[in-house]
């Protein structure tokens, strides 16, 4: 069995919805600096004044804000950690060598697949370990 060295690329976040994109009735992810990300239902839309009102029914709460000043939402996903401000969506892999047609491979991994799984790290390999910051809109961690 080989070695092979890989590296992280790209980090691809879940794109945030506008209210264009909401649907009355349609349950979101929204994330509120006090509660963190929690999932919400779009229960009113007052089209005159452009308030927008979703609503977590077994937390208590509602939130109102006008279409210009909605909190940030992304489409529904069940597993999003509460307190974390969004995942990431998917993670972009590359390898530093060159494969038989001379180019370099990439990997494209859906982050939930992989969310729960226990990762190991060798650096026995190699005298260099490259490390990823996070990005300033997460608390997610790699």
């Amino acid at each position: 069995e080989e070695f092979h060295t890989w590296e992280v690329i790209q980090l691809i976040s879940h794109e945030t919805l506008s209210a264009g994109d909401l649907t009355l009735g349609g349950t979101y992810n929204v994330y509120i600096r006090q509660q963190g990300l929690i999932a919400m239902r779009l229960v009113s839309i007052d089209l005159h004044g452009g308030l927008y009102a979703l609503q977590n029914k077994e937390l208590g709460i509602t939130v109102k804000a006008p279409k210009t000043n909605l909190p940030t939402i992304y489409e529904h996903d069940p597993n999003a950690k509460s307190g974390a401000h969004s995942t990431f969506k998917t993670i972009v892999f590359q390898s530093t060598e060159l494969n038989s047609q001379g180019k370099l491979t990439r990997y494209e991994v859906d982050f939930k697949t992989i969310a729960n799984e226990t990762h190991v790290m060798d650096v026995g390999q190699t005298n260099i370990a490259f490390a990823l910051g996070k990005p300033a809109t997460t608390k997610e961690h790699l």
